[in-house]
């Protein structure tokens, strides 16, 4: 599989430009996709994240960059870093906070609905209760006329 500088950067939590700067120091043990000359793409494959690990992890415990040519040299290698052992970056970490909160907002949206809903829910039962009672009480009252009206034309 081939990697992009911006994949790089993203997978180990440093800029662009710092994974342009450890190509060029460490060509001799990079692919030649990894350094294609001017104006060309780099492309980073299997073996060329095994030695990127290893400078990020020597760079982060604070070695010079003799010491790490001096273990890529030797052959020593670092294991690419699996999805599980990715360390977000800021940029990714503030992403994940900006939709963190909005999936909050959108938490409290949909829980606002739903009380309204149920609000608007307890209306209507209310209504159709009135509605049917109004109903009730109209057939009652034609009833009443009906019986009137009958017992005046009995009278008549």
């Amino acid at each position: 599989m081939a990697y992009s500088t911006r994949h790089l950067a993203d997978l180990f939590g440093v800029s662009r430009e710092t994974i342009r700067s450890w190509s060029r120091e460490f060509a001799d043990y990079l692919s030649p996709t990894a350094t294609p000359g001017e104006n060309r793409h780099r492309q980073f494959v299997d073996d060329d994240l095994k030695v990127f690990s290893l400078v990020h992890q020597q760079k982060q415990a604070g070695m010079l960059f003799a010491d790490i040519h001096a273990a890529l040299a030797n052959g020593i290698r670092a294991e690419i870093p699996s999805g599980e052992d990715l360390a977000i970056t800021e940029a990714g970490q503030q992403k994940l906070s900006v939709l963190t909160k909005r999936i909050t907002q959108l938490e409290q949206q949909l829980d606002q609905a739903a009380y309204e809903r149920d609000i608007k829910g307890g209306q209507i039962e209310l209504l159709e209760r009135q509605l049917r009672e109004a109903r009730d009480r109209i057939d009652q009252l034609n009833r009443e006329i009906g019986r009137l009206e009958a017992g005046r034309a009995d009278d008549d």
